[in-house]
């Protein structure tokens, strides 16, 4: 069942959805280890298997976003179109319904003013995950990580501005966009292994190069 009141789902969502938010990761692998509950109940138990992604449609100012799930990442398209950039106002999702709020949530604009000022999520996170199937000893712990994450970037004094992810079996691959030395970061998470860190580079974006294409073909040629 999609839905965060289903703590498989939660958990999956959690990891999968919000990768660049790394004190919440931290979080998570310390007290909340990575489960493969609900990708078995989607994907089978044969982590060889090709799989085809679980899609999810959802509606919002006329348009329709489609949500693809794969076993540790999430993509987003909108009009056959890759959505990888924070592209949705924070006030667009705030009156929706728990589980719309945080399937879009990954994609909101957090730095899109409204009414002069940014949006206060941590109010919001509180409200909606003390209603889900998150144990409720975590629950201030996951909201402080979040509204940190998507807020604050974890303290950093700058950010990526994007971030492109591919996957194998066993390892989800990230790509994160740092324009203002037009440079990828590039590393592995390893989630049936102990090697958690087995790839970890920064490659140059030649100027004239787009960098998104260039990003996903990056990806392709490190997949192990």
């Amino acid at each position: 069942m999609i839905s965060i009141i289903n703590w498989p789902f939660l958990h999956y969502w959690l990891y999968a959805a919000f990768p660049h938010c790394y004190g919440l990761q931290n979080y998570l692998l310390k007290y909340l280890p990575y489960s493969q509950e609900w990708i078995y109940q989607m994907f089978g138990t044969d982590t060889k298997q090709e799989i085809t992604p679980v899609i999810h449609k959802v509606a919002i100012d006329g348009k329709e976003i489609i949500i693809q799930m794969y076993r540790y990442h999430v993509e987003y398209r909108m009009d056959g179109k890759e959505l990888y950039k924070p592209c949705i106002s924070y006030h667009a999702i705030k009156s929706l319904d728990n589980d719309t709020f945080m399937l879009l949530l990954p994609i909101i604009d957090m730095f899109e003013k409204v009414e002069n000022d940014y949006p206060d999520l941590k109010p919001d996170l509180h409200r909606i995950l003390a209603q889900t199937g998150l144990p409720k000893e975590h629950l201030e712990d996951i909201v402080y990580s979040l509204d940190i994450g998507l807020l604050h970037d974890d303290g950093a004094e700058d950010a990526p501005l994007w971030y492109l992810r591919q996957e194998t079996a066993t390892s989800l691959y990230i790509a994160e966009w740092w324009p203002y030395v037009r440079e990828f970061h590039l590393y592995c998470q390893n989630f049936l292994s102990d090697d958690i860190d087995s790839l970890n580079i920064y490659i140059s974006v030649p100027e004239g190069e787009d960098a998104y294409l260039f990003g996903k073909r990056i990806l392709s040629e490190h997949l192990l």
